[in-house]
């Protein structure tokens, strides 16, 4: 059995208003991607043009596999219009 895995995804944004607009509205596209479990949403407390997102997929395979489809959406399209940088992104597994 596969570990659960967290995709963490740091950016920056032109307009904030605009993105979260966009932004509220991913989580029916993601939620719709075998393997999908949750999405957390993260604000930065020092700037309000920077978010953190964090997805949990039940394996690196179906993280992988959601990546490729989400970038092709039309809902991504519109939130990397509205990104400025993106600073980081990553595939972690929790530790115990």
């Amino acid at each position: 059995m596969s570990k659960p895995v967290f995709e963490i995804v740091t950016y920056s944004v032109k307009d904030p208003a605009e993105a979260q607009k966009v932004r509220s509205g991913l989580k029916s596209v993601l939620s719709a991607f075998p393997g999908f479990v949750s999405w957390r949403q993260f604000a930065s407390a020092t700037s309000d043009r920077r978010f953190v997102d964090q997805v949990e997929w039940d394996s690196l395979v179906s993280a992988q596999s959601a990546q490729e489809k989400f970038m092709a959406d039309p809902a991504a399209q519109a939130l990397m219009a509205q990104t400025e940088e993106v600073h980081a992104m990553t595939h972690v597994v929790e530790q115990v």
